[in-house]
């Protein structure tokens, strides 16, 4: 099929533009699974394929939106950071928008899409960083318990973009996105919430970026014991995985601020070593 990539690219870039819904959907669809089954080929077809991306983000039906938001999530990470940088200023914007959706599918999408976009443009992504961090943050106070997918993504999606731009750059927004981690922490009274496992990740994510942060160490005190009591007592697997994790990170990266919990967390590990169900 990579064989035959310059003559199907051409004959769905078409399909993009058709006045039926269904065949546009089609079209879009197309072109992710392409992007999947002939990577790294098709990537050389970037100057065609994004304008149907960006297309797709404009189009009438939330359909179709969420489909080129996936597909804007699979293709540009793949991409070297100059090249993601080209799109940026046309497509980001789009995404932004559908962030705010009142579709709530293509609002996840495109919330999750900024992240690893975000992961390939390196600081190409810079220009976009504060308002995306506004609306989710905003995204975060505004949910209510039931949003939870709404929470978990962009709490996920904070913590790809301190991943993304690194500590210096990301260092203006940690206390705002911390404190948005922390309310979700104190506000999830259930253990085996779904929201915990994306904070946790997030955790993760900003300690690898921040580091030795001087500023984490106003948060482990709070951050600590939620990720100790989900090892310990969670009934979710995922949940105590993201919390292994996010425990891992924290003691490779913010060592220097990390050292009054070591005690602790080596009492916790050994626990589970020797449990009878080990995780």
């Amino acid at each position: 099929i990579v064989s035959m990539l310059p003559s199907l690219v051409p004959q769905i870039v078409h399909a993009v533009h058709d006045p039926e819904y269904f065949v546009r959907e089609s079209a879009q669809f197309a072109f992710q699974q392409l992007a999947a089954q002939c990577y790294p080929t098709i990537l050389y077809h970037h100057m065609t394929i994004i304008p149907v991306i960006i297309c797709g983000l404009d189009d009438c039906m939330p359909s179709v939106q969420r489909l080129a938001c996936l597909h804007a999530e699979h293709f540009m990470e793949q991409l070297q950071a100059d090249t993601v940088a080209m799109y940026l200023p046309e497509m980001i914007p789009k995404l932004m928008s559908l962030m705010t959706s009142p579709c709530m599918d293509a609002r996840l999408v495109a919330i999750g899409a900024t992240g690893p976009i975000a992961a390939a443009a390196l600081e190409h992504f810079l220009p976009y960083l504060q308002a995306c961090i506004t609306i989710l943050t905003d995204n975060l106070a505004a949910c209510d318990s039931q949003q939870w997918l709404l929470k978990g993504v962009s709490l996920e999606v904070l913590g790809q973009y301190a991943f993304a731009v690194g500590q210096q750059n990301y260092t203006p927004y940690f206390i705002v996105v911390m404190t948005s981690v922390v309310t979700e922490l104190e506000t999830n009274i259930d253990i085996d919430g779904p929201v915990l496992e994306y904070a946790y990740t997030c955790i993760s994510n900003i300690a690898k970026a921040m580091g030795s942060h001087v500023e984490f160490k106003n948060y482990l005190s709070i951050i600590m014991p939620f990720l100790t009591r989900s090892i310990n007592e969670s009934n979710s697997d995922n949940t105590q995985v993201e919390a292994l994790h996010a425990i891992g990170a924290l003691t490779r990266y913010t060592l220097g601020v990390f050292t009054d919990y070591l005690d602790d967390t080596l009492d916790t590990l050994g626990t589970i070593v020797t449990s009878e169900n080990p995780i």
